[in-house]
């Protein structure tokens, strides 16, 4: 009789149910308590995504006032209400 081999890694032998037809072998079976990692995957892509999301809408946040010795234009676009309070509006015009 021909022996159904193991659907995945094709070395050792299947494991035939009635029900659900020819599954993996007993070790690649074994190694299915890996999935909740590869489940970890999808919801740490998922996550990965959201984080980013929120850093782009929230990027201005981040931004400082100055940049190494001169103010920073982008953080003045995102602030124009603390231009006077830091003293750049001229420094500023010239940019």
């Amino acid at each position: 009789m021909y022996e159904i081999k193991c659907p995945r890694c094709r070395h050792e032998k299947a494991i035939i149910s009635p029900t659900y037809g020819v599954l993996p072998g007993p070790r690649c079976q074994a190694d299915d308590a890996h999935v909740v990692i590869k489940q970890g995957r999808v919801m740490h892509l998922r996550r990965s995504h959201r984080i980013q999301e929120q850093r782009d809408k929230h990027a201005a946040d981040l931004l400082q006032p100055w940049d190494g010795n001169r103010a920073n234009p982008d953080y003045f676009k995102n602030h124009p209400e603390q231009v006077d309070d830091y003293n750049v509006r001229k420094e500023l015009e010239h940019i």
